[in-house]
């Protein structure tokens, strides 16, 4: 391990024991999921400042992550008013 990580990092999380915990089925929910993958983020921004190179992979793959995540988990809602299902959104009643 690295030495100060502990005095740096109060709240460790890996990607190794992201992966362990989702393979024995340890998540409630897509969302305690997303929580552990940001600590890794987080913690990974924290411990490797700004201008280190891991800090600035860490930034990308944060991202990529929340977009799969809003893709797969929470996909935006399109509300067209001309799909079937007579759906009236969008036609002005109140």
């Amino acid at each position: 391990g690295v030495p100060n990580y502990p005095s740096v990092i109060s709240h460790a999380m890996d990607l190794g024991s992201v992966s362990a915990k989702l393979k024995r089925g340890g998540y409630a929910s897509p969302q305690a999921l997303r929580e552990d993958v940001a600590q890794v983020w987080r913690n990974s921004l924290l411990f490797n400042g700004q201008g280190h190179p891991v800090h600035d992979v860490a930034r990308r793959l944060a991202r990529v992550f929340e977009d799969a995540y809003h893709r797969i988990v929470a996909p935006p809602l399109h509300l067209d008013a001309n799909a079937s299902g007579g759906a009236d959104y969008g036609k002005g009643h109140a």
